[in-house]
């Protein structure tokens, strides 16, 4: 005995489309926000309701390019290139939910999925946990590395004070600084060191070299 088919549900896809038209506008609002927060962090102008008629993005094309050069920036300009597309398909797709008032295909709430997909890339490039410790420790890494190339001059005019400096010869670091300084300008003054004296007081700064070779040691916080 043959089984009674099921009858098919002519309204699934129209109810699908109903359940997503009631998400639209507050999506188009959270992608606005998320648009703005991205943009805003990028440094760069924004244009909301051009967005909305235009992908182009040509006003942001240089500053764009640069932000991609910077692996901390990077996440943030997925975020706003991922937040700009959702926000402006999530408009055109409202406009046509206007238009079409419930009649929508099977295609319509593809294209509408895909929305909330690039919606979702953008919350995920700006709020993801991960992603930030990745980035804060590129970021931190670079810091590292900025302060290494800052600080080289002073090392190694710090090395070649103590190199020149002899006990044998001076009778304290105290007088060394004196007989050492005209040396040390000299030696500042190559084009591998590049070494620029701060104020007037050379003395005391050939002293303080001398007095902590391996440099001086940090402050202790109090607790």
């Amino acid at each position: 005995m043959r089984k009674p088919s099921q009858p098919s549900n002519k309204n699934s896809v129209a109810l699908n489309a109903s359940l997503i038209r009631g998400k639209l506008d507050d999506a188009l609002t959270e992608a606005i926000k998320l648009y703005e927060s991205s943009a805003e962090r990028l440094g760069v102008s924004i244009d909301v309701e051009g967005c909305k008629s235009s992908l182009r993005d040509s006003d942001n094309l240089a500053a764009l390019k640069k932000a991609y050069e910077s692996p901390e920036k990077r996440q943030l300009l997925g975020a706003y290139v991922s937040a700009r597309e959702a926000l402006h398909s999530l408009h055109c797709r409202v406009e046509k939910a206007k238009i079409l008032d419930g009649d929508m295909n099977q295609v319509d709430i593809s294209h509408l999925l895909d929305s909330f997909r690039l919606l979702g890339v953008a919350s995920y490039c700006i709020f993801d946990k991960h992603l930030q410790e990745d980035f804060a420790e590129a970021m931190d890494a670079n810091l590292r590395h900025a302060r290494e190339v800052r600080q080289d001059p002073t090392r190694k005019m710090r090395n070649e004070a103590n190199r020149l400096y002899d006990p044998t010869i001076f009778k304290s670091k105290n007088k060394a600084k004196y007989a050492l300084k005209g040396a040390l300008i000299d030696f500042a003054s190559r084009e591998d060191i590049r070494f620029e004296f701060k104020g007037d007081n050379i003395e005391e700064t050939i002293y303080g070299w001398l007095l902590y070779p391996e440099g001086r040691p940090e402050r202790k916080t109090a607790k």
